[in-house]
């Protein structure tokens, strides 16, 4: 097939597919305080929202047609879903928000799609915002001026990657342009504001674990791991190890603490022992989010790590949120220059 009739056929998907989601779900897909869409396997609409958090929308869409949707969505990228391959992980063709399908045997259709930021915040905007103090900015912009590897934990929409992106803006700002990054993802959701990157998505065929190993040969002076979850982990820190400081992952952890248990979990899916001096040795900030009200994610705890000697840890808090100052509000703005205070303080 030829390139312009490979290109008409996208074309003609995305038209499907803006056919199949409707006029509520293309709706929703433009409203800024909407920042999730989950369709239930029971056909329920519901969405997260910065007004209110969670929300059943009333709206009831048919199993045929969530199947159609998460059919033309592996058809835009010539996959196929089968009861042999239920799940669908990719970026939804209209605007690239992350995109995960299901199908049986695992369960009835159903798919959750999740918005990004519309831009990266440098940290000089979140001060000016009030958002984030000077001792919270002066501890991470320190930690990437001294090339140290921030591992930043939380839970699913606590703020890991809003937060990755804006220390990934600082580390040109603060090393010169020339400075390369190579960033993994099994899904695209960094901006990657950087003159000089190279991302690499995960496939089914390439993992995160040998994209690590990929990333090692493309001269890398930051390896940043969108998220790591497995096996993936073992090659991290061995590279975090080996001249590549000043990196930087996220990781499902609810505390400091946690967070390394999950990172030295991670390791043994590789199938070896987990390693706690190794991780000790090469983690040296943990930055832990939370998601406290709808609009509202901050920095709950900043930890140094300083080793493992005696059968545990020795973290050192440097940070414990007791305040009400919050890393970020997901704005409607959008705009080039950085709302005002009012618009984005958490207020009283």
């Amino acid at each position: 097939m030829s390139a312009s009739a490979i290109e008409q056929q996208k074309t003609a998907y995305i038209e499907k597919l803006r056919c199949e989601l409707g006029q509520d779900i293309a709706h929703l897909l433009t409203d800024p305080n909407v920042i999730e869409i989950m369709v239930n396997p029971d056909g329920v609409l519901w969405i997260d929202t910065l007004s209110h958090g969670l929300v059943d929308t009333g709206t009831r869409l048919a199993s045929t047609q969530i199947a159609l949707v998460i059919g033309t969505v592996a058809a835009y990228y010539d996959r196929v879903v089968t009861a042999e391959a239920p799940r669908l992980q990719a970026e939804l063709p209209l605007g690239g928000e992350r995109f995960q399908g299901l199908r049986p045997p695992i369960c009835a259709p159903s798919f959750v799609i999740r918005k990004h930021l519309p831009r990266v915040f440098s940290m000089a905007e979140l001060l000016h915002q009030g958002t984030v103090t000077e001792e919270q900015a002066g501890i991470l912009l320190a930690g990437i001026r001294n090339d140290q590897n921030i591992l930043i934990a939380g839970a699913t929409l606590s703020g890991k990657t809003v937060l990755l992106d804006t220390l990934l803006s600082e580390m040109p700002r603060l090393h010169g342009e020339q400075l390369r990054a190579v960033i993994i993802e099994d899904t695209l959701e960094l901006h990657a504001a950087l003159k000089n990157h190279v991302t690499l998505r995960a496939t089914e065929h390439d993992s995160m674990r040998v994209l690590v190993q990929t990333a090692m040969r493309l001269r890398p002076d930051r390896l940043i791991l969108g998220e790591v979850r497995g096996a993936e982990a073992l090659e991290m820190l061995k590279s975090w190890a080996t001249g590549h400081g000043g990196s930087a992952c996220t990781i499902h952890a609810g505390s400091p603490a946690r967070a390394l248990k999950r990172l030295m979990a991670a390791v043994q899916e590789a199938g070896v022992p987990g390693d706690p001096e190794l991780i000790g040795e090469v983690v040296d900030l943990i930055v832990l989010m939370k998601r406290r009200e709808s609009s509202q994610w901050g920095i709950e705890e900043i930890v140094a790590c300083e080793g493992w000697a005696q059968g545990r840890y020795h973290l050192t808090r440097l940070y414990a949120e007791h305040t009400k100052n919050w890393l970020i509000r997901w704005p409607a703005h959008t705009g080039g220059h950085p709302p005002s205070h009012s618009q984005t303080s958490s207020g009283s």
